[in-house]
């Protein structure tokens, strides 16, 4: 977990360069929102690692890929370069989610793997947890 937090503090630093540097933009110039992690802090630990893991660090990967895939098309390669350098990341992060959800549950992934899919059916569109 030491390692995964040392390079979320790598990719909030990378984003800083890339706002001040291809942007010519900085934090606090756009409102930030965090009701998504207040959602997902909600929930116990096995909870908030299940949907923070399967909901923010995997669909993550896809989102890096899209993105450097996209700006690759516009020609935008050096920006696109950052978005590989965030999905290399992004890949251990998941395993090491799965890894820590399975051991939560018993060292059964099947287990964890149920228990993501259980509580993201109980997600809204937005992520958030669906009212009753």
């Amino acid at each position: 977990m030491a390692r995964q937090n040392w390079d979320e503090v790598r990719h909030a630093r990378l984003h800083d360069l890339l706002m001040k540097d291809e942007l010519g933009c900085a934090w606090g110039d756009f409102p930030v929102g965090f009701s998504y992690f207040k959602s997902i802090y909600a929930y116990d630990l096995l909870g908030r690692l299940c949907l923070f893991n399967g909901t923010s660090e995997q669909k993550a990967m896809w989102r890096h890929s899209h993105r450097r895939k996209t700006l690759m098309e516009l020609g935008q390669e050096r920006v696109a370069m950052v978005f590989d350098y965030l999905l290399a990341d992004e890949v251990p992060h998941v395993h090491n989610g799965v890894r820590w959800g399975s051991y939560l549950l018993g060292g059964s992934e099947p287990a964890y793997r149920e228990k993501v899919r259980e509580l993201r059916a109980a997600l809204d569109e937005t992520g958030a947890p669906a009212s009753a």
